[in-house]
């Protein structure tokens, strides 16, 4: 199962009457219009449901739907920039034993989530590849997820009060150094998701600029980059979603 199974029926109505609706064409034929009143009445139902309740559904979550495939062991621990404090966790596998594949990575690979303001829960079952020997971290971008000042108790961070958090440059320049550099690696992998391809690109191209010397060689830190749903320019992507449907 896919870990879009943990959204509640009502947001992915919510998710379906949106994109029904960025469908019609322009200008909307009445007939357009009132499958839109009726998804959007649906949504609304289904909300009211959810909400009055005594008994929600428990979601599952992508722990649950990919149980490990080794024993694996996380620690987890926090680095303060800027005030915020960005939560992270590093799997690896318990025991040499524990998985047999004779195809191993040593390299510790970091994923770098989505959204913008989305957690790191989505992208777990990648923890998996720890059974293949390798280190496997995970973090929340600050003002996502578990990365908030504690004194805020899990409430969203303002970015009124925290504005660098609106400026890619600082999740790709000097979050993610920071964190490579407080987990003492000396060369990884990044694998960007989404919004994190976007930040995966510019730590590539304007972060990771060290290098080090093994076997008489000079080399960069970063040994791959691995895009998934990758983002590169903007403006091609503003332009494949506005059709001439729309009156471009």
């Amino acid at each position: 199962l896919p870990c879009s199974a943990i959204i509640p029926a009502s947001i992915r109505l919510g998710m379906i009457a949106f994109e029904q609706s960025t469908m019609l064409p322009y200008p909307p034929t009445k007939a357009n219009f009132t499958r839109y009143i009726l998804l959007l009445s649906v949504f609304q139902h289904f909300s009211s449901v959810a909400r009055s309740d005594p008994n929600p559904w428990k979601q599952w979550t992508c722990d649950e739907l990919t149980p490990n495939l080794c024993d694996l062991q996380v620690e987890t621990g926090t680095l303060v920039l800027r005030s915020i404090p960005v939560k992270y966790w590093r799997y690896t596998r318990q025991s040499e034993d524990s998985f047999n594949n004779e195809s191993t990575i040593s390299i510790p690979i970091i994923a770098v989530h989505g959204g913008p303001s989305w957690p790191h829960d989505y992208m777990l079952p990648l923890k998996q590849l720890a059974c293949r020997g390798t280190e496997v971290i995970f973090y929340d971008q600050a003002g996502c997820g578990e990365s908030v000042p504690e004194e805020r108790g899990g409430a969203p961070v303002s970015p009124s009060d925290h504005p660098h958090l609106l400026d890619t440059s600082y999740y790709s320049e000097e979050e993610l150094p920071a964190l490579i550099d407080h987990w003492g690696l000396d060369t990884y992998h990044v694998l960007g998701s989404s919004w994190g391809t976007i930040l995966a690109q510019l730590f590539a191209l304007n972060a990771d600029k060290e290098r080090i010397t093994t076997g008489g060689r000079r080399r960069r830190r970063l040994q791959s980059l691995v895009l998934s749903g990758p983002l590169s320019d903007a403006q091609s992507y503003i332009a494949a979603q506005m059709g001439s449907c729309r009156g471009e």
